[in-house]
């Protein structure tokens, strides 16, 4: 596929260097500060009358102010679910040491501006792609990859500091992010997944996961999960012996994610088998996903978090209250970009925040639960 050639701007170098704001800009050539704004990020493509404007409010030619460039090409590992491993999908790119890693833009995070697409998929499941931009510097953008809701806010947080840090968001269970985290496609998974035997929370199976691996684990929230149910709750839903009973429609989430492990734990106790829980079998993705299902009215109820629960509505039946910790890779931990992630989770500003987009307790945010050398 031959690639086409790309616009790159100068624009900002120019203005910067006649000591103008983008807003005195936008005014000498008539155009808008968004505007300004749009073509100097290269997120918009500038009519030809815009150009001119914009070459004489600065004194330069056309041709000083914007060029045609070769395209970029690079191969990328794909950090995204497969079914999105399709050519033309837009996506996210960070550079690492050992090469690029590619995200697509979904789901939440398609609004991010994007770093360029795929332009073929090879057989080992690499990709071709085709940069719109100049890729970051190593250290300069990070994934993130977890179920809760508040991961998202976490990525946003960062990145608007606008200290050319991006982070973006990967929906994935625990089990996923830690895998993810393992092969080095993630520099930060979210986990909640209790070890029913000795009782612990996430240590033990981030151990497992990355045997060998320098880790460290850091506290994020305590979130409670439990059944959303339709507002109102007109089933009468008050556990999960309530799931079996004729004709209550349920939504699950997939296997490795805590939520499952949690709804399997209850029923256990409940002495309920699996088979008797109407639809069972039938999975979404993310909390989001099967709240959103709930308030659609295709289905009755869902193991999810409160803040999920909340954010689309929903009445909700508290089961358990959960640990929910951030394993960060140690390769990773001197990316000014991580750094800036961890630094976050002490201010203030983020715990109120997070305390308010549900029932989380802030009270031990940031803290270092453990720190696994390197074997």
């Amino acid at each position: 596929m031959k690639r086409a050639e790309r616009v790159a701007s100068r624009l900002r170098a120019f203005r910067e260097a006649r000591g103008l704001t983008q807003e005195q800009l936008a005014r000498l050539s008539g155009l808008t500060r968004q505007t300004v704004s749009a073509v100097e990020q290269e997120r918009a493509s500038v009519s030809a009358a815009s150009a001119l404007r914009l070459a004489r409010a600065l004194g330069c030619t056309v041709e000083e102010l914007f060029a045609l460039e070769a395209p970029v090409g690079v191969t990328a590992r794909w950090a995204g679910a497969e079914a999105h491993l399709v050519p033309g999908q837009r996506i996210f790119v960070v550079q690492q040491a050992e090469g690029f890693v590619a995200l697509p833009l979904e789901r939440e995070i398609w609004s991010l501006p994007a770093d360029g697409r795929v332009d073929a998929v090879a057989r080992d499941g690499t990709v071709a792609v085709d940069l719109w931009r100049r890729p970051a510097g190593e250290g300069a953008r990070a994934i993130l990859a977890g179920c809760d809701p508040a991961l998202p806010l976490l990525g946003q947080s960062v990145t608007a500091q606008g200290r050319g840090f991006g982070v973006a968001w990967r929906n994935a269970t625990s089990g996923q992010a830690l895998r993810l985290l393992a092969q080095g496609l993630v520099a930060v998974a979210g986990v909640h997944l209790l070890e029913e035997e000795s009782g612990e929370y996430n240590l033990p199976f981030v151990r497992a996961a990355l045997s060998g691996q320098a880790v460290r684990l850091v506290h994020l929230a305590y979130v409670h999960e439990g059944l959303a149910v339709t507002p109102g709750n007109p089933l009468g839903i008050r556990g999960p012996e309530d799931l079996a009973r004729p004709g209550v429609r349920f939504v699950n989430r997939p296997r490795g994610s805590g939520a499952r492990a949690l709804l399997d734990r209850e029923l256990r106790r409940a002495g309920i088998p699996a088979s008797a829980v109407l639809e069972y079998e039938r999975e979404l993705p993310g909390h989001l996903d099967v709240a959103r299902a709930v308030a659609l009215g295709l289905a009755d109820a869902c193991v999810t978090t409160e803040s999920a629960a909340v954010l689309l509505g929903l009445a909700f039946v508290p089961l358990a209250r959960e640990r929910y910790d951030l394993a960060v890779a140690g390769s990773c931990l001197e990316w000014p970009v991580v750094r800036a992630l961890l630094d976050v989770l002490h201010e203030t500003a983020f715990r109120r925040e997070l305390a308010a987009l549900g029932p989380y307790e802030v009270g031990e945010t940031g803290r270092e639960l453990a720190r696994l050398e390197a074997a």
